[in-house]
């Protein structure tokens, strides 16, 4: 009886392994069986989402899902066309055959999707938002030139930077606003304050607001100000108006005031 129990074990031990090893083996060479050039990947949670090149095809830039890196399906594309011009538009005589979008960069930060890509038909650096990766819609910026081969870069202070080059690296902090806090408001006069410390080479700065000029509340995440010598430039203070529904809109500052002395707690001098 112990020698049939012990066999029926071993069989049941070895089927387990077989099992095992045809799942590990699951997966084969090519993965997916199309043209998937420059993947840019991410996982967030448990999922993972892909990006790749599409060349002059539009739609263009693919995003792509997968639960276990193996079985892929395309969930969304980031544009239906990547600009209005005539080598895109196969008008006059003009094609875009090799050229259009190339090396996309997929990232997640902060509850929001964005992939970016670049253009040598059109010179330009493009960059897409949305808050859902698999429905959209996407918020699209463009600018000049085209950066090749570039990559964002979510640094833990709140700065974002690009990466870019072929052969000699090149890196830039992006001068695009972030929204850090938003504070929702029923009158129409508003007080900010911001406090740097420079003592022991702290180089830290703190944001505040207040609806009466006498309670200040924090806003938004202390500031780590680094001075590089390439860049060699300090920091410098400056209000303005961002708007970010609409285009227009204005605000009207009625004094600016500079102090030496900082506050302390949550209520600053």
């Amino acid at each position: 009886m112990f020698k049939r129990n012990l066999i029926l074990s071993l069989i049941s031990c070895n089927f387990l392994f077989n099992l095992a090893f045809i799942h590990a083996q699951s997966a084969r060479n090519p993965v997916i069986f199309a043209d998937v050039p420059d993947m840019s990947m991410i996982r967030v949670g448990d999922v993972y989402y892909m990006s790749s090149t599409t060349m002059h095809m539009s739609p263009g830039l693919p995003i792509m899902k997968s639960e276990d890196l193996v079985n892929w399906e395309i969930i969304n594309y980031a544009y239906d066309i990547l600009d209005d011009v005539n080598a895109l538009n196969l008008g006059n005589g003009k094609n875009a055959y090799g050229g259009g979008s190339w090396a996309s960069c997929l990232r997640y930060h902060d509850g929001v999707y964005y992939v970016s890509t670049f253009s040598g038909t059109t010179n330009k650096t493009y960059i897409y938002t949305t808050n859902d990766i698999e429905r959209g819609p996407w918020d699209a910026i463009s600018f000049a030139p085209a950066y090749h081969d570039h990559t964002l870069f979510f640094d833990d202070d709140g700065r974002i930077y690009m990466i870019w080059g072929v052969g000699k690296l090149m890196i830039a902090e992006s001068d695009v606003p972030v929204e850090m806090e938003r504070i929702p408001l029923t009158q129409k006069t508003v007080f900010l304050k911001a406090e740097c410390n420079f003592k022991d080479r702290a180089d830290i700065a703190k944001f505040y607001y207040s609806l009466d000029e006498k309670l200040w509340k924090p806003i938004g995440s202390p500031l780590k100000m680094a001075y590089t010598i390439p860049h060699f430039m300090g920091y410098r203070f400056g209000l303005f108006n961002y708007a970010t529904q609409n285009t227009g809109g204005y605000v009207d500052f009625d004094y600016f005031q500079i102090k030496e002395r900082t506050g302390r707690g949550n209520n600053p001098e």
